[in-house]
């Protein structure tokens, strides 16, 4: 009879689970900081109050552009939220939320 040949069974060591992307935590985070905030209630911003959000949001931008610092872009982007209509606001919204997740993302990448 031949003999049966020996396979090595040994398993290297599995390494530890893979580091979770940043974007997805930052959003998971989002998401429970969501529901720690809870229902609430708002009401529509007076239009002269929303013509001045506006007004800020350019200026905002322009020291944006000048200065390119994440405090300006955020601002800029905060009272173009605050200075748009209703059909406007869904988008500004995403706009500065997609900025600030990559922002807190980019921090959790770094650590």
């Amino acid at each position: 009879m031949a003999e049966a040949e020996k396979v090595d069974t040994d398993q290297a060591p599995k390494k530890g689970g893979r580091k979770p992307d940043p974007m997805t935590r930052a959003i998971n985070d989002m998401k429970q900081a969501a529901k720690h905030l809870g229902e609430y209630d708002v009401k529509p911003a007076p239009a002269g109050r929303i013509e001045a959000h506006d007004r800020r949001s350019a200026a905002w931008g322009k020291e944006y552009a000048d200065t390119g610092t994440l405090d300006a872009l955020l601002l800029s982007l905060a009272f173009e939220a605050l200075g748009s209509y209703e059909q406007e606001q869904r988008y500004a919204l995403l706009q500065l939320s997609a900025v600030a997740l990559n922002q807190a993302a980019a921090l959790d990448g770094r650590q």
